[in-house]
C-alpha cells in the first residue's frame, strides 16, 4: 500500500476516519492524502441570494482550509507525512474521482449512521463510495 486516502467532512466519524487512516500510514509507510468535499450549494434565484451564497461558500471553502492544514500538522506530529485537497462538488462522485486520480491504493471513509429513512431518501455517502470506487474502501463507525 503506497497512497492512503481519507475524506473528512469535520464530524466525529470523520474524525474517527482520520485516525484510521493515520495509523494505516504511519504503520505500513504509505503517503496520507486527507480530502473535504464542500458540497454542491443548493441553488436560489435572484442576485442578493447568489451573493449570499457566494459569502457562504467562501466562508465554507475558508474553514474547511483551516480544518485541513490542522489535520495536516497532526499526521506531521505523528511523523507522516499528509497531503491535503478541497475538492467541491458532489461529495461520493468527487471523492471516488479524486482517488482514481491520486492513485489511491485505499480510501477510509467515515460512516454517519443515517436512520433508515434518511439513507432511503437520501443516500448514503459511503455506501455510494463503497460502491462506485476501484480502490480498496474501509468505512469507520
Amino acid at each position: 500500500m503506497e497512497r492512503i486516502l481519507v475524506a473528512v467532512d469535520g464530524s466525529k466519524p470523520g474524525e474517527r476516519a482520520f485516525e484510521v487512516a493515520l495509523k494505516l500510514a504511519r504503520d505500513s509507510g504509505a503517503r496520507l492524502e486527507i480530502a473535504h468535499v464542500v458540497g454542491v450549494p443548493v441553488a436560489f434565484a435572484g442576485e442578493a441570494a447568489y451573493v449570499q451564497m457566494e459569502a457562504i461558500s467562501r466562508a465554507r471553502r475558508e474553514a474547511a482550509e483551516k480544518m485541513l492544514a490542522g489535520l495536516r500538522e497532526k499526521a506531521a506530529g505523528a511523523g507522516v507525512k499528509a497531503e491535503t485537497a478541497l475538492l467541491e462538488g458532489h461529495v461520493a462522485g468527487e471523492l471516488v474521482k479524486h482517488a482514481e486520480k491520486s492513485r489511491a491504493d485505499l480510501l477510509v471513509i467515515g460512516n454517519r449512521g443515517l436512520s433508515n429513512v434518511a439513507r432511503f431518501l437520501l443516500g448514503s455517502v459511503s455506501s455510494a463510495v463503497v460502491a462506485q470506487a476501484k480502490c480498496s474502501v474501509v468505512v469507520v463507525k
